[in-house]
């Protein structure tokens, strides 16, 4: 008996596949048992889902019981994106980590204060990226492990003291210590760099802390001036919270990626949870992100919310916008 799947389950589906948290699995696994329909072409697929939402639960109890990590430095991506705190010692990251996240990261006045990764989940508008302090890097000392980790994110924040007058001498340092191991920070991604296999090319922000201190105004000029071309720079206060929220917007402008919202036909789409999506991508690219059989039995689809398309159909080949709204429609 087939098993005539409805628009609601299949979305549910979407959005149990690309959850990145247990509180989003959960939410999306029940959703699907609710919505699912019930007659006997269902009952092994109810049965599995109920035993996916059991297992589920049991792996989030081992390990909120084990307090642990796979090890010290390796941290697991949630969210929209996972940002990468470096830099000099005493720079200000873990106040900056402190300040946008509920996580708490050892602050001192003494150098490399930070001994291991700490994660931190940042909240801008409707997701969230996950912020990771990292120990300081000098010509003195730095762990041997935070190439790797670098190397795996999706964003870097080099994070400077912009007080200090030695501010460009400590930026040159991290870049070239970067490029020692083969990783390049750029503004940008381009098909030149992504042809390139033999270097990590890593989008970056220069993120100009301790703007509370008189002098650090005049600094931020002369950074401008050096880094501009290469790279965005934002100056804040981790000190005052100054200027955090137009960090979180310069971040999320630059992370290449946009949020895409889907709906049913005849219903309001749901905007608390979009879909991640990097920016290019097509309206037939999210079909297949988002639900095999969206792409398979595409027909043709309505957008929402950017440009003139207010519920028009489109080409399989539109380029999605930040916040569109998506109706597919399948055979």
């Amino acid at each position: 008996m087939p098993a005539n799947l409805t628009p609601q389950y299949l979305q549910a589906e979407a959005k149990f596949k690309s959850a990145r948290l247990f509180e989003e699995k959960l939410s999306a696994l029940n959703e699907m048992i609710a919505t699912i329909p019930k007659h006997k072409g269902t009952d092994k697929m109810v049965a599995d889902l109920r035993k996916k939402l059991k297992k589920l639960k049991e792996e989030n109890q081992t390990r909120e019981k084990s307090g642990k990590r796979k090890d010290l430095y390796y941290v697991e991506k949630e969210g929209a994106g996972q940002i990468i705190l470096a830099g000099y010692p005493n720079s200000g990251k873990s106040s900056l980590l402190s300040g946008l996240t509920n996580a708490l990261s050892e602050i001192a006045e003494y150098p490399f204060t930070t001994t291991r990764t700490i994660p931190g989940m940042m909240e801008y508008e409707n997701i969230n990226f996950q912020l990771v302090d990292t120990p300081a890097i000098s010509p003195d000392y730095m762990e041997s492990w935070i190439i790797q980790v670098i190397r795996n994110a999706d964003f870097l924040w080099l994070v400077c003291d912009v007080s200090d007058d030695n501010v460009t001498n400590t930026i040159d340092f991290i870049l070239e210590k970067l490029k020692s191991h083969k990783i390049n920070p750029v503004k940008e991604i381009t098909q030149e760099t992504e042809a390139n296999y033999d270097t990590v090319f890593l989008k970056c922000m220069i993120v100009a802390n301790k703007m509370d201190i008189e002098k650090s105004s005049d600094n931020l000029i002369i950074l401008k001036e050096l880094y501009s071309d290469r790279f965005n720079i934002i100056g804040v206060s981790a000190l005052n919270k100054m200027y955090f929220e137009e960090l979180k917007k310069a971040t999320y402008e630059n992370s290449g990626i946009i949020r895409v919202y889907t709906k049913i036909p005849g219903k309001e789409p749901d905007r608390t949870k979009p879909f991640i999506m990097k920016k290019g991508t097509t309206v037939i690219n999210a079909a297949q992100q988002i639900h095999k059989d969206f792409a398979l039995k595409f027909r043709y689809a309505r957008i929402w919310g950017s440009e003139k398309y207010q519920g028009q159909m489109v080409e399989r080949n539109y380029i999605l916008k930040d916040e569109d709204i998506i109706e597919f429609h399948i055979q």
